[in-house]
């Protein structure tokens, strides 16, 4: 018997949306392009795409790509540099009749704290030269089946964006509504503009099964840890991918 797919679906807020906005595809059709772009070998020696465990962690889930072209600026006046976005207007109305800007903020209260009697801002979430978090506000609903919830994460093995997103986990099978993503522009402080186009895959969407789990520790056995290195050694290439993967284990 054929065991029924999981199925998880994303709905446009508008039917607008259908059509005009790239729904989130594949993550195995988002791989990230410094991974597309080098070659199987160099030297005599396996590069990072041949790295099953890599591949499989940018292959997992779904991406969210950029709904449309937003420009960051930081220009420089009498007080110093500052941050500004700009992107296209008119993408505003296609969330909501009342016109949810695409771009949303986060209140400076909501993640730093401002103690007595120091009057700066202490940032308990790593240094950045811009304090302020924005949201990028998502125009799809996220639907998994019952059980079900998905984790919302920066790309894997993906490090030449100057975004860096607050991650979260929603349980997609209750919660009907659209998942807004905060984020932080890592962008140097020195007079600049960058553009993240239109379409750039963003954001990882991993659904997952709620499970409750319990941790043992222990003693690895030590002969099996080794046997399990001797059975790597016994091919050139591809190890993990032909004698564990594709196996399933060890060989006894």
């Amino acid at each position: 018997m054929f065991r029924k797919k999981n199925k998880i679906k994303f709905l446009g807020v508008v039917p607008r949306v259908e059509g005009a906005i790239d729904p989130p595809v594949k993550a195995s059709k988002a791989i990230p392009e410094w991974i597309k772009v080098i070659p199987n070998e160099q030297n005599n020696f396996p590069t990072a795409k041949r790295c099953l465990p890599l591949i499989e962690a940018c292959s997992e889930g779904y991406v969210w790509k950029t709904h449309c072209d937003i420009e960051f600026e930081v220009a420089e006046n009498e007080k110093g540099t500052y941050l500004s976005l700009n992107f296209y207007s008119g993408i505003n109305h296609f969330a909501f009749d009342q016109g949810q800007p695409i771009i949303g903020k986060h209140g400076d209260d909501q993640i730093n704290v401002d103690p007595q009697p120091l009057k700066e801002k202490i940032r308990l979430h790593g240094d950045n030269p811009w304090r302020q978090v924005y949201k990028f506000n998502n125009l799809f609903v996220v639907q998994t089946p019952k059980g079900y919830s998905c984790r919302f994460k920066s790309l894997s093995n993906s490090f030449n964006i100057p975004i860096q997103l607050f991650e979260g986990v929603v349980e997609t099978d209750h919660y009907y509504g659209c998942v807004n993503f905060p984020f932080r522009y890592t962008g140097p402080k020195t007079p600049h503009k960058y553009l993240l186009k239109k379409g750039t895959p963003l954001i990882q969407i991993i659904p997952f099964k709620r499970e409750k789990w319990e941790s043992e520790v222990g003693t690895a056995d030590i002969d099996k840890v080794q046997k399990q290195q001797f059975f790597l050694t016994t091919v050139f290439r591809n190890a993990y991918r032909n004698q564990v993967k594709n196996n399933g284990n060890t060989k006894k």
